[in-house]
């Protein structure tokens, strides 16, 4: 990671993914000249799972850690370090099976959540934004 790097408009595609759908898209102004975009995506074969993608696009990598530190604390959970594969800034919780996972990448502050009925790990998506990011950067 580039701690120079800015970068833009990112909201993950998630192309490969044939079960989801995004339903749901928001962009909003946040303090701090930060723009956060969220977006919440169903599974077409399992109504009881839905995923939240919410990306805060900050001005620089230092930015979008304080960022991730900020909505760590704001999270009445105990979240944990992430694995290394999330990158040095990450949190999740639980550890064994995370459903909410926060990370830093480059000015950008992301966290993926598993707010459906039947919570379920996100790490796999995760790794999908991951893959996107270092193909976006």
């Amino acid at each position: 990671m580039d701690a120079d790097k800015r970068l833009t408009g990112f909201v993950p595609a998630f192309r490969d993914v044939a079960d989801w759908r995004a339903v749901y898209r928001r962009e909003r102004a946040a303090d701090n000249r930060r723009v956060v975009r969220q977006v919440t995506w169903e599974c077409l074969t399992d109504a009881n799972q839905r995923l939240l993608v919410e990306v805060t696009e900050t001005e620089s990598a230092k930015a979008a850690r304080d960022a991730v530190d900020d909505a760590v604390l704001e999270k009445s959970i105990g979240l944990e370090r992430g694995p290394d594969r999330f990158g040095p800034w990450s949190f999740v919780y639980p550890l064994a099976k995370p459903c909410s996972v926060n990370f830093a990448w480059e000015n950008l502050a992301i966290w993926v959540f598993s707010c459906g009925r039947k919570q379920e790990s996100v790490e796999d998506w995760v790794d999908r934004i991951l893959d996107e990011l270092r193909r976006y950067s």
